[in-house]
């Protein structure tokens, strides 16, 4: 059995959490006030343009530090990979900037509170890169040629710290996997009549669902019950097709005659391999006994999908005409069983397996 028929159809799309939305203007608030602050200090003392490349890769320090409060345990480290870039850089005659602004962005990401990977610490590494790199453009720019002497690199830092600061926008974005629902060819395709009906009807509810405009929530749990059931549908195909290679009554005939042959058998090697061969037709019977449960029990698992689906759209529409009704709730009930069976699936699939690798050794 395919390992795709475990799972729902997925598309993948670059989403702002919640959460991080809600934060997100705060963080770039946070980032750009410590770098102006730090810049109107810098000119007030005279460090301003002592030292450029190790003034910027402080100045980023500290943005990354304000708006990442929490870990300032790692400070050190934080400090040491931003200034060990733009130092290095700058030896090479690089744009110590824009590299001081990739480990920025590579460290913003490493002491995120939610889980990352390599991709997550590549974009935060080129957001950084980039949002620095026009930060420092925009700040040499816009400065007007009317600020003070001594206030424009206050100006300066002000305008670097805004720009820089829209780094840690694609930081905050995040892939998100959500239920495909197949088109209609993709369901003449890929399922025989027999298994048609279903998907389209599943199909059918979430559009007429989707025309009552639900929340967004409800609508994408919906659809994700809608993609289960032609999953389970394109699993009870794939099922079918593999029960339909086994003939029970012809296997018992097989392993009663290689019982009988066995025992009649003086060669010892000869009556091993026969009692053997018995043994592998006994576990293909087991396995068959135990897919034919499993069918039955996709078959349940679909029919409570379509049944519910059926209940959400009618119950949404008596709510929308009947005020004081509501619709059908449960929906994380029926998510989490078809969940749950999607990670068992693994046992079906290794059932499978040995199937076929009892038919090879046959």
């Amino acid at each position: 059995m395919p390992a795709a028929a475990e799972l729902p159809a997925t598309r993948s799309a670059l989403t702002l959490p919640q959460q991080q939305a809600r934060v997100l203007g705060r963080r770039q608030l946070a980032w750009t006030a410590w770098i102006t602050a730090l810049s109107g200090w810098l000119a007030l003392v005279g460090l301003a343009g002592v030292w450029p490349a190790l003034t910027v890769a402080v100045t980023l320090f500290v943005g990354v530090m304000g708006v990442r409060p929490k870990r300032l345990k790692q400070a050190p480290l934080v400090l040491a990979a931003i200034s060990g870039a733009a130092l290095l850089s700058s030896a090479l005659g690089l744009s110590a900037v824009m590299a001081a602004g990739a480990a920025a962005g590579w460290m913003l990401v490493r002491l995120n509170d939610r889980e990352y990977d390599r991709l997550d610490l590549l974009n935060g590494t080129l957001a950084g890169a980039a949002a620095s790199g026009l930060g420092l453009w925009a700040a040499e720019q816009l400065v007007p040629g009317s600020v003070p002497l001594g206030l424009a690199p206050l100006f300066k830092g002000a305008i670097f710290g805004l720009v820089s600061a829209q780094a840690l926008v694609p930081i905050s974005l995040k892939w998100k996997r959500r239920a495909s629902i197949p088109s209609d060819r993709v369901i003449t395709m890929t399922l025989s009549e027999n298994y048609r009906e279903a998907p389209i009807k599943a199909k059918r509810l979430h559009a007429q669902l989707k025309g009552m405009d639900p929340e967004k929530d409800t609508l994408q749990g919906v659809e994700e019950i809608a993609c289960w059931v032609y999953r389970l549908a394109s699993s009870l195909q794939t099922l079918d097709r593999e029960l339909s290679e086994v003939n029970p009554s012809e296997i018992q005939e097989r392993i009663m005659l290689l019982t009988t042959q066995a025992a009649a058998e003086d060669d010892e090697f000869t009556r091993d391999r026969r009692l053997a061969t018995s043994g592998h037709l006994e576990q293909l019977i087991e396995h068959t006994e135990r897919l034919k449960i499993e069918r039955e029990r996709m078959s349940s698992l679909q029919e409570y999908a379509l049944a519910y689906l059926e209940e959400a759209r009618l119950g949404t529409l008596l709510a929308r005409k009947l005020p004081g009704e509501s619709a059908p709730g449960r929906l994380d009930e029926v998510l989490e069983r078809l969940r749950t069976h999607a990670k068992e699936g693994e046992a079906r699939r290794e059932a499978s397996r040995e199937i076929g690798r009892a038919f090879r050794e046959l």
